[in-house]
């Protein structure tokens, strides 16, 4: 692959999509692409994290969530899009303890929810070969 990446889109009141996208190298097909990707995905599924990965994560999350107060606009955005959802100030202010908070058993117990079998679909688009238009 070039590149390989995840999104998650948690600013939505109902539970967001969450997906793993990646572009296949120069004559990788999708389907070797695919294969490769879900292959990674259920290895690191079946290994788990350890703590150091976890520790590392939570910082960083627990970090940048800390930095965006450093930022009115960032702040604001935070705030409503929080009391939007039905969250409370507080849930605000203690996020960064919350993330710092979670296991790697629960962090586990959370990407295998949302990338368990029945809850995946794949989706590819290739871009018109150069020239065709």
């Amino acid at each position: 692959a070039i590149n390989v990446g995840t999104f998650a889109m948690i600013g939505l009141h109902d539970e967001g999509p969450v997906g793993i996208f990646a572009t296949p190298s120069p004559g990788v097909s999708i389907a070797a692409l695919e294969a490769a990707v879900m292959a990674e995905l259920t290895k690191q599924l079946e290994a788990g994290f350890s703590e150091a990965d976890t520790v590392r994560v939570r910082n960083s999350k627990a970090a940048s969530s800390i930095y965006a107060r450093d930022s009115q606009s960032a702040m604001a955005q935070e705030y409503g899009s929080w009391l939007a959802l039905g969250g409370e100030i507080e849930d605000v202010l203690n996020y960064p303890d919350m993330i710092r908070s979670v296991t790697p058993e629960q962090a586990l117990e959370a990407v295998r929810s949302v990338f368990a079998e029945e809850n995946h679909f794949i989706e590819a688009q290739l871009l018109p070969a150069e020239g065709a238009f």
